[in-house]
């Protein structure tokens, strides 16, 4: 059986880690490539407005392919002060659902709808199947 894409990542992009990277390195080039994803769209916001084809299957590709490496980062940071992506995925959906739920407004506005319901453990199968 092939094991899906976010079973596998861990394991194959602790293999890109390098003995002896710093904080600084790592939290840094998280914020460089951020930076750069950020670019990509600001190219792609200018260019929209003169000419409304410009949102391309290559600018996509670019801003997801910078979005992959603030990802690598974000596990890098992750795994180097042995925090589990899975349990921060969890917590971070909770904390979210706990905004919502008290009638706060989440610090960003998604296209999609989300509907809560009630959580008896952040653990459970089905909240990692959605992950």
């Amino acid at each position: 059986m092939t094991k899906n894409i976010a079973e596998l990542y861990p394991i194959l992009a602790k293999g890109f880690i390098r003995e002896g990277t710093s904080d600084w390195e790592l939290f840094a080039g998280m914020c460089d490539e951020a930076e750069e994803a950020l670019e990509e769209w600001r190219l792609e916001v200018k260019y929209e407005i003169e000419n409304n084809e410009y949102k391309t299957k290559r600018r996509q590709d670019k801003i997801a392919d910078e979005l992959g490496d603030v990802l690598w980062f974000v596990y890098a940071i992750a795994h180097e002060r042995g925090l589990d992506m899975n349990q921060i995925m969890i917590d971070n959906i909770n904390k979210l659902e706990a905004r919502l739920l008290s009638g706060r407004e989440p610090n960003i506005k998604l296209k999609s709808n989300i509907k809560t319901g009630d959580r008896k453990d952040s653990s459970s199968q089905s909240d990692q199947e959605a992950l």
